[in-house]
C-alpha cells in the first residue's frame, strides 16, 4: 500500500498548532482530533517541527511532571 492510498481512506487534514502553544494544549488538540502526532507551524504556516505522543511520554519519564492537562 502507498501514502496515497492511505490518505484517500484516512483524509488529508493536518492538525496544527503554533510553536507556543503549551504542551498541555497540544495534547488535547490530539486527542480531540484522535491523532497521535501534531504539526508544529511557524506564522507562515511553514512546517516548524512535529510532536508525537511518543515525544511527551519521553518528556514525562525524562523531565517528570503529570500527564493532567487540565492546565
Amino acid at each position: 500500500m502507498c501514502v496515497e492510498k492511505l490518505l484517500e481512506e484516512k483524509g488529508d487534514n493536518v492538525v496544527t498548532c503554533p510553536p507556543s502553544t503549551l504542551v498541555a494544549e497540544a495534547v488535547r488538540l490530539m486527542r480531540h482530533h484522535a491523532v497521535g502526532a501534531i504539526a508544529i507551524a511557524d506564522p507562515n504556516d511553514r512546517l516548524a517541527g512535529l510532536l508525537s505522543e511518543r515525544d511527551v511520554t519521553q518528556g514525562l519519564a525524562i523531565w517528570g511532571g503529570s500527564s493532567d492537562t487540565s492546565g
